[in-house]
């Protein structure tokens, strides 16, 4: 179920995030990605310039499905790192911003992203991945996905490739890079083979002419 409270519609919220917001809560990031996962992705975007908003919907909204014990830390993890990517944020803040916004939601989710702190600085990707985890924990999925996403904040390909063995991090990744670097960020061969672009992008042009016109009106 989805949290009322993202219906309600915060001033920086119009109609149109709205509509991608449903229009995403119904499809997946991939075949049988987790739920808590594509939810994650959205309330990052929808709350983008709200981070407190962003903590308190995971912290008090048990309509959310993410917020279960094992899901609400990396939930909202997953849901910041996105936020912080469609803002604009340089990726070197990442990793402090994030773990600052869950500090103490979970002992497990601390140490999981502690530890990629300790790997930055490896020369070996294959060990520094081995040490941070496998990817069989909602944890470890956003800490491999922002640990792949800081090793190179400018290549997806790159990116996702040492991610192809855990296909969650992968596409919290894609969505993480994606929002960061924008649609020219993607190869053009990938680009050309993705489907229901269409729709999407007549969606994202109405988005922008809507923020357009909002701006114009708040400096006038």
């Amino acid at each position: 179920m989805w949290p009322d409270s993202l219906l309600i519609d915060p001033a920086w919220i119009d109609g149109l995030s709205v509509e991608l917001y449903h229009y995403v809560a119904e499809k997946p990031l991939i075949p049988d990605d987790p739920s808590w996962l594509a939810q994650s992705v959205v309330i990052g975007y929808l709350y983008r310039h709200d981070l407190d908003g962003l903590h308190r919907l995971f912290i008090t909204d048990s309509q959310v499905e993410s917020v279960t014990p094992i899901h609400r830390g990396a939930g909202m993890a997953a849901a910041s790192l996105v936020a912080l990517a469609c803002t604009g944020a340089a990726p070197d803040t990442w990793l402090r911003q994030v773990y600052t916004l869950v500090d103490g939601q979970s002992d497990t989710l601390d140490l999981t992203l502690l530890r990629i702190g300790h790997v930055l600085g490896w020369t070996s990707v294959d060990l520094a991945m081995k040490h941070i985890g496998r990817g069989e924990s909602p944890d470890e999925v956003v800490a491999l996905a922002l640990y792949s996403a800081l090793c190179s904040p400018s290549d997806i390909m790159a990116c996702l490739s040492r991610l192809r063995e855990v296909p969650a991090a992968a596409s919290l990744a894609g969505a993480v890079l994606g929002a960061h670097l924008g649609w020219a960020g993607f190869p053009a061969d990938w680009r050309s083979r993705c489907t229901n672009v269409a729709p999407l992008d007549e969606l994202a042009a109405r988005i922008a002419q809507v923020q357009s016109t909002l701006g114009s009106r708040s400096r006038s």
